[in-house]
């Protein structure tokens, strides 16, 4: 936020994407708008979600396979009917147009700190929580010690750079990595999942791609194949994240075509989890677990950037802590779409968020709830600013109902009558002048006239007195 004007906010070389309804949610944030009066646009949101590609649906009973363990997840069998009906396309379409009607969804809106908030829907988790000396970080929910439901999210960062990421020098670079990632699955693919040495381009590529797949720790790709893309279905979205990778580079150098300034806006992955404190760490590109677990976008980037000499930094951040198990579906759904967190969009997310946490998991944490209602403000401070906001729009409603009371007065009716025949009146004087000009010219006509008998009388007058002289006598 700080590297945009707050009277009208847009893009920057830092921040480059910056339209449709994440600059409605830019503007609405930094005019201090209340949760109350910016839920609308949730409901937006689920318009566009009605139109997401299929390969990211995991309704109907499909099991969410967007990290490589599910541990967190189950199938959602027991709820497949309600896309069915034919009123929506997909779960994240009915999640958000239904959401904001309950108020126990709107409050997980709420619990969402507004810094936070601001954060997800730039983008710019990692340069705004990026632990740097000198500065604060913005305000956010501390990640428990131990358990702990929740939502979190992560942006990347460039060691060393103090939480910005990649310029977009660097990020087109990448880009032409990945795009070679990809063409090396595609001939995997074709030689029926198996390596060839029968030419240079062959080899080349395999070589490639076995470097990629060693930056974070081992990976038999001669055995196993391409570590980060191995389906039809993970193929469709590595080349959506190049669209989108490449629409944040293309936008970036339009501002500065130098192409040497550092992204703080970045790509952001949306996760659930009822147990944060175990969960989070795994998406750490420089821990011991090589990101194994976490997800296959993430992974591929971060290890482009170790191709390029780049050490890359997850910058993993609690969204909101959450106290019911129940509410984790819809939390997550909510935070990747305030986050534009699709991978068809610019995010990392390749499946469809709102997945069930796993059944063996209670159903409420105490912990969470007293952490969120008592040592922390920001659900009370939101929900303060929404109560505010509701007293004045009832006030403006009541004054409204006063008026209408008012306007139905029969004292008033008479005045409105009095009124319409008094613009009656000033419409008639109006037309007066007009009417004085045509009656000028109608009595000149009729003196010209009357002079013309007059004229004629007088002939007549002499043509008798002059019949009447006998002339003989004149004679």
């Amino acid at each position: 936020m700080d590297t945009l004007d707050v009277q009208e906010p847009v893009a920057t070389a830092e921040v480059p994407l910056l339209d449709g309804m994440r600059l409605q949610w830019t503007k609405c944030l930094m005019r201090g708008d209340s949760y109350y009066a910016m839920r609308r646009l949730i409901y937006q949101m689920g318009e566009e979600a009605a139109n997401l590609p299929g390969y990211l649906l995991c309704s109907g009973g499909k099991k969410r396979a967007d990290e490589d363990d599910e541990d967190e997840y189950r199938s959602d069998e027991d709820d497949a009917s309600s896309e069915e009906d034919g009123k929506y396309k997909n779960r994240t379409e009915r999640f958000l147009k239904e959401g904001m009607k309950t108020t126990r969804n709107f409050t997980m809106f709420q619990v969402i700190p507004r810094d936070m908030l601001k954060s997800i829907i730039l983008g710019t988790v990692a340069w705004d929580y990026y632990p740097r000396k000198g500065k604060i970080p913005r305000d956010h929910y501390k990640k428990p010690i131990k358990n702990g439901y929740g939502i979190y999210v992560f942006g990347l960062a460039v060691g060393g750079r103090e939480g910005k990421w990649l310029k977009a020098n660097e990020l087109n670079k990448l880009i032409g990595e990945l795009r070679r990632y990809v063409r090396g699955y595609e001939r995997w693919r074709d030689l029926h999942r198996t390596w060839s040495d029968a030419s240079i381009q062959d080899v080349e590529l395999r070589d490639f791609i076995t470097e990629v797949d060693a930056q974070l720790g081992r990976h038999d790709t001669d055995a196993s194949g391409p570590r980060y893309v191995q389906s039809e279905h993970s193929m469709k979205g590595m080349l959506d994240l190049i669209k989108s990778l490449q629409r944040r580079a293309d936008k970036s150098l339009e501002i500065n075509p130098a192409g040497d300034t550092p992204l703080i806006q970045t790509p952001i992955y949306t996760g659930l989890s009822a147990n944060l404190a175990s969960r989070m760490p795994k998406h750490d590109p420089n821990g011991k677990d090589g990101l194994r677990s976490s997800n296959k976008a993430h992974g591929i980037i971060c290890s482009l950037m170790k191709l390029q000499g780049l050490q890359p930094k997850a910058v993993c951040v609690v969204a909101l802590r959450l106290w019911d198990k129940d509410d984790l579906w819809f939390s997550e759904t909510l935070v990747c779409a305030l986050a534009n967190g699709l991978i068809n969009q610019d995010g990392f997310n390749r499946m469809e968020c709102g997945s069930k946490a796993n059944s063996n998991a209670p159903p409420l944490d105490p912990d969470g709830e007293e952490h969120v209602k008592v040592y922390c403000r920001y659900l009370h401070d939101n929900l303060e600013a929404t109560l505010v906001d509701l007293r004045q729009r009832k006030a403006i409603i009541e004054t409204l109902k006063e008026l209408r009371t008012v306007l139905n007065d029969p004292v008033l009716e008479q005045a409105k009558i009095a009124r319409a025949r008094c613009e009656q009146v000033i419409k008639d004087m109006k037309c007066l002048p007009g009417l004085l000009e045509g009656l000028k010219e109608q009595i000149a006509l009729e003196e010209k006239k009357l002079k013309a008998t007059v004229a004629a009388v007088e002939i007549l007058d002499l043509l008798r007195q002059f019949k009447s002289i006998d002339l003989s006598d004149v004679l």
